[in-house]
C-alpha cells in the first residue's frame, strides 16, 4: 500500500454556506446601477464554488464593452483553460435585443464572469458588449467553479 489512510482523500474537510452580492458590470467595472433583485448564495465544498444569483437592475449607465457580472465570493483560481468553470442562465428578461442562448463562465485568476450569447440561431457563443445590460434586465442562473481559497 501506499502508507496513506485510504478513507483521508474522503474527508470533507472545507464547508462553508453564505451569501454574496452579485452585480452588473463590464470590462470598465461595476455600473452606477439600482436593483430591485439582487441575491446570491453559494456553497464552497473544497475548492469548489456552487454561487447561484438573481439580480433584476431598476436602472444602469452603461460603460466599457464587455458585458461582466461581478462579486463572486471568491476569487477563480487560474485553471490556466476553461475547465474550472460552468454555468447556465435560467431566466432572463428585458435584455438588449437579439441575443438569444445565453450562458456564464467565471474568469481565470477574477472575481468576475463573463456573459457570453448569441446573437442570432444560428451563430456560436460569443462575449457580449455591455448593452446586454439593459435599464431593466434579470438576470439568474449559477456558476461553478475552481478556487484557490
Amino acid at each position: 500500500g501506499s502508507g496513506l489512510d485510504a478513507t483521508a482523500a474522503n474527508t470533507l474537510d472545507d464547508y462553508e454556506e453564505g451569501t454574496w452580492t452579485p452585480t452588473a458590470g463590464s470590462d470598465a467595472g461595476v455600473f452606477t446601477a439600482g436593483y430591485s433583485i439582487q441575491s446570491g448564495k453559494y456553497t464552497k465544498i473544497g475548492n469548489i464554488v456552487c454561487a447561484t444569483f438573481d439580480i433584476n437592475l431598476s436602472s444602469r449607465t452603461l460603460s466599457g464593452s464587455v458585458a461582466f457580472l461581478y462579486g463572486l465570493p471568491f476569487a477563480v483560481r487560474n485553471n490556466g483553460d476553461l475547465s474550472g468553470s460552468f454555468g447556465n442562465i435560467v431566466v432572463t428578461s428585458n435584455h438588449g435585443s437579439n441575443f438569444y442562448q445565453i450562458s456564464i463562465y467565471a474568469q481565470n485568476a477574477a472575481s468576475y464572469c463573463f456573459i457570453k450569447g448569441t446573437t442570432s440561431n444560428t451563430s456560436g457563443l460569443i462575449t457580449l458588449p455591455d448593452q446586454f445590460w439593459g435599464a431593466t434586465t434579470r438576470l439568474s442562473g449559477g456558476v461553478v467553479y475552481n478556487t484557490s481559497a
